[in-house]
């Protein structure tokens, strides 16, 4: 943050800025060596060989995220060894020299509850009455933590820009592997799926594109990517799902 800080204020109209995520699936295959694989990422495929091959490399993706060198080991262990450092040597010790943070208990506190809340609406007031911290405090941490690259939140559809950043925002973890070792679990949930596919998306396009769709009376759609809804789920019977033809029929986006 000190770096971007001085950057901004010495290198005006000088910069161009790279953000750097971690690896995209498509990334991912090519690291493993499975550049066809890769090729075929979004495409339909009538090949159920092919199809579970795609799903068995998506599974550990899914499981253990993008960061280069957890991609790059074999063995579930040492992908947990890895993403361990990670989480004690940069959230744990680097973030936190940088915010000045004190109370690290409650720090380490919020990142699980976060973890757990990931693809949930953010309560302030509820979130710092969990943790034992002031709202003040709160925001601050969570601020350092999406501009350390550790989460981020994207906001609800709207016809304004002030009715879109008045209302309760979502977060996301931007490495699902981290967001399951932080939440101790890395076992394949709806909440891991939806994260996943929001760092696919963020990666490709920037949250800045993304919003998430909710009324009042509970008629949710999990993505709008530039205006076009997306739903996910994980296994899917054919049942209709009302929100999308809600939405379509109201701002005629199929």
């Amino acid at each position: 943050m000190e770096i971007r800080g001085k950057f901004g204020n010495s290198l005006a109209g000088r910069l161009i800025k790279f953000e750097i995520f971690p690896l995209s699936f498509e990334e991912f295959l090519i690291f493993k060596q499975k550049e066809n694989l890769a090729n075929l990422v979004g495409k339909l495929i009538n090949f159920e060989s092919i199809n579970n091959e795609l799903r068995f490399f998506y599974k550990e993706f899914l499981q253990f995220g993008g960061y280069p060198k957890v991609v790059l080991t074999n063995g579930v262990e040492m992908k947990r060894a890895y993403l361990r450092q990670l989480f004690e040597s940069y959230i744990q010790k680097d973030i936190k020299d940088i915010g000045k943070i004190r109370d690290v208990e409650s720090f380490n506190m919020l990142i699980k509850v976060l973890a757990h809340q990931a693809g949930n609406l953010v309560n302030i007031s509820e979130l710092s009455s969990k943790i034992g911290i002031s709202s003040p405090t709160l925001r601050e941490w969570l601020l350092l933590l999406e501009n350390t690259f550790v989460i981020k939140f994207i906001r609800p559809y709207a016809k304004s820009v002030r009715g879109e950043l008045t209302k309760t925002p979502k977060l996301f973890f931007v490495d699902n592997g981290i967001r399951n070792f932080c939440e101790e679990n890395f076992e394949i949930t709806g909440n891991g799926f939806e994260n996943c596919f929001f760092a696919y998306l963020n990666n490709a396009y920037k949250a800045e594109h993304l919003n998430f769709y909710r009324t009042k009376d509970k008629q949710e759609i999990d993505f709008i990517l530039n205006g076009d809804p997306y739903e996910l789920k994980l296994s899917y019977a054919g049942k209709r799902l009302t929100a999308l033809k809600y939405f379509e029929e109201k701002y005629g986006k199929k």
